[in-house]
């Protein structure tokens, strides 16, 4: 089964506009002859999901509670500027792909580093600013993603990048999936899931980066494989690194159910001194077995992650969430999965015993939103797509199609960051939900209890679907500081509202009261993917955003856009002062917010 959504949507080619942009377009030197590469080329397979609903759908019965949008509090929130769509293709001399979503990591350091990464770049804040921004590419090979002299293509393409700082070895953290490629860009069958590991305490210095290989060779025929590891995530107990993932066939179509790597933390850190990219091994347990019908009995496994030691799960343990109803399921569904992994005192010795098992727990339902909505606004990029000459600087060739406004991808179901502390999981995802007679983007939320330590089971402490009439809100991250507050990360957009960075408050116990907006946005969405005339046409928005947390603050990734300008100045200027490209106007926020 294939789906609407693939990896990072990646443009190789993409010409400046003629007749005043020139130079001051999206290339940049060394720029290579961007017109002899085909400007449509994308990337397909991976971070797949069900499809995805693009025009009004029947109501779904599914009914939450409405919040307002106010104001965040300036004394409980403070944001800034994450990474923008030019500062990635920018980035080391330009050699970039032009890539959408971003997919957001966010890890922070106790009084110290923040580290923030999307599709392909990586930043270092402190104080609340950014101090380093280098391709990940660079960072993790010192290579480039894309040669813009020479057209060569790096043998890594990486993507999905997730980030942890893990309190017990005061360590960053940070994965993204690798496919080996040629040098023309094309998949040639191996994977990995590289690993990279931070110095004591902070992110600056030399990271010691890892490769974990996913390819899966020796799995049954039905799995298609060579495989690689899709949407990996991951977080830390006492004893270990945990990596989720979903695999499916590199060069077919399988889905091969979820993935938990298990690495021992120990063995990472004593290997942290050599130089070089190290193999390293793990322990793998899957979700499905050779012949399962049904798919696997796992898709998107969220590792929850912990404020501190003092949050860690039981000792041997970890937990994970799952949703029911995603990319192998029907849309809809009215159980979560709680995944518990024992044994984990284990790692590190010759053959640990880890077991892997789930319960469900019965919620109000839930089902795969519709696609958001933008308030009207200037969407210069489109705007040009319409214009029979400006097309053709663009395109080589006239639009026959009729460019709108873009309704952009909400998500589909699967769970998204999850966090354990003070004996509770917390878990949120995307939903359908009826908001006065129409179906709109909200979110969902849980607080569940696990069971004893040695047991699967798992019960419902608290839930709420939320919405907003007349507006979508989607892709929440939960980060929960040891006190059980938390605060959830959200785009916030539709009638009323540009795309916008937004969060809500939560506690174990009371109600949200409200949607706050840390940044209001400034115009739609308008990027490459959603135009017919990149014969792409699939809106992409998210990933998926992070959240972390230091002390009592709890730190929120949001995509939301940040740059406006009007197609006469994008046409003398398709940067429109260094805040966009001429393919796409995304950017990320960073809010520090004390619930």
């Amino acid at each position: 089964m294939h789906s609407t959504r693939g990896p990072a949507a990646r443009l190789i080619g993409h010409p400046t506009l003629v007749g005043g942009a020139g130079a001051t377009g999206e290339l940049r030197p060394p720029t290579g002859d961007d017109i002899a590469i085909t400007a449509n080329r994308v990337a397909n397979g991976s971070n797949r999901s069900i499809a995805r609903h693009t025009t009004p759908i029947p109501l779904t019965g599914i009914t939450g509670t409405l919040l307002p949008v106010v104001a965040a509090d300036g004394a409980k929130a403070m944001s800034t500027l994450g990474i923008t769509h030019y500062d990635q293709r920018t980035v080391d001399g330009g050699n970039q792909f032009s890539l959408v979503p971003p997919d957001q990591a966010l890890c922070a350091a106790p009084g110290g580093d923040v580290v923030e990464s999307v599709n392909n770049a990586f930043a270092v804040y402190s104080g609340g600013v950014r101090q380093s921004l280098t391709s990940l590419n660079r960072f993790l090979f010192n290579d480039s993603e894309f040669n813009r002299t020479t057209g060569a293509v790096s043998p890594h393409q990486v993507g999905d990048p997730s980030c942890v700082y893990d309190p017990g070895t005061q360590r960053f953290f940070l994965t993204v999936y690798d496919l080996t490629s040629d040098s023309a860009g094309n998949p040639t069958g191996p994977s990995a899931v590289d690993i990279a590991v931070s110095p004591v305490g902070t992110a600056t210095g030399t990271w010691s980066v890892f490769s974990m290989d996913t390819s899966d060779s020796g799995a049954p025929t039905t799995f298609q494989c060579p495989c690689f590891s899709d949407y990996p995530h991951l977080a830390t107990n006492a004893d270990g690194l945990f990596i989720t993932s979903n695999e499916f066939s590199t060069l077919g179509s399988a889905f091969n159910g979820a993935q938990v790597f298990a690495l021992a933390k120990k063995d990472l850190i004593a290997k942290s001194a050599m130089t070089g990219v190290q193999s390293v091994p793990s322990t793998r347990l899957s979700t499905k077995s050779d012949g399962d019908a049904a798919s696997g009995r796992g898709f998107t496994l969220s590792p929850a992650k912990s404020a501190s030691v003092a949050s860690y799960p039981p000792s041997g343990t970890m937990y994970f969430l799952s949703s029911d109803a995603a990319f192998e399921a029907s849309g809809r569904s009215t159980a979560l999965r709680t995944w518990t992994l024992t044994g984990t005192r284990a790692l590190g010795t010759r053959s640990p015993e880890l077991t892997l098992a789930y319960a469900d727990t019965t919620v109000p339902a839930y089902a795969v939103p519709p696609a958001s909505t933008q308030k009207p606004g200037p969407f210069p990029l489109g705007e040009c797509l319409n214009v029979t000459d400006c097309a053709k600087a663009v395109l080589g060739t006239p639009n026959r199609f009729k460019e709108r406004e873009i309704a952009f991808d909400s998500g589909d179901t699967r769970m998204l960051q999850s966090a354990y502390s003070g004996g509770n999981l917390w878990g949120a995802l995307d939903t359908a939900v009826d908001v006065g007679g129409v179906v709109r983007a909200g979110v969902a939320y849980y607080v569940l209890s696990p069971g004893a330590t040695g047991t699967t089971s798992a019960h419902l402490v608290k839930t709420a679907t939320l919405a907003v009439p007349g507006n979508d809100i989607s892709y929440p991250a939960l980060g929960v500081t040891d006190a059980g507050k938390a605060v959830m990360g959200l785009t916030l957009t539709g009638d009323d509202h540009y795309p916008s960075a937004a969060y809500v408050s939560l506690t174990r116990d009371a109600a949200p009261t409200a949607v706050a907006v840390a940044r209001e946005g400034n115009a739609p969405d308008d990027d490459f993917s959603g135009y017919k005339g990149f014969l792409y046409n699939r809106p992409r928005w998210g990933d998926y955003g992070a959240a972390t947390v230091v002390g009592d603050r709890v730190l929120v990734a949001s995509e939301y856009i940040e740059s406006s300008c009007t197609l006469a100045t994008f046409q003398a200027d398709t940067t429109c002062g260094k805040t966009r490209t001429l393919l796409a106007n995304w950017a990320t926020r960073i809010t520090s917010v004390t619930p």
